[in-house]
């Protein structure tokens, strides 16, 4: 049996740019208290190496963000998977 993955749409809280070469799933924070007709907002959540644990610990999404984007502006709608 194939597990179901949940997700959804929502918008980007922040700008972000980074560096990829495939498709990566940071650890998010959505915030699910948008308006009736919004988008939810989702920002990444701040990790370090040694503090990657913790910062799942304080996620409860990850954003899909695929190899062609290498910046995303504040308010772009992004992918995320319910964690």
């Amino acid at each position: 049996m194939r597990p179901t993955l949940r997700g959804g749409a929502a918008g980007c809280k922040g700008r972000q740019a980074r560096q990829a070469w495939a498709y990566t799933f940071p650890a998010a924070f959505c915030d699910f208290g948008a308006t009736v007709g919004q988008l939810p907002e989702v920002a990444l959540v701040p990790c370090q190496g040694s503090g990657d644990l913790a910062a799942l610990a304080r996620s409860n999404c990850f954003e899909v963000v695929p190899e062609e984007a290498h910046t995303l502006k504040a308010g772009a709608v992004v992918r995320i998977l319910l964690s």
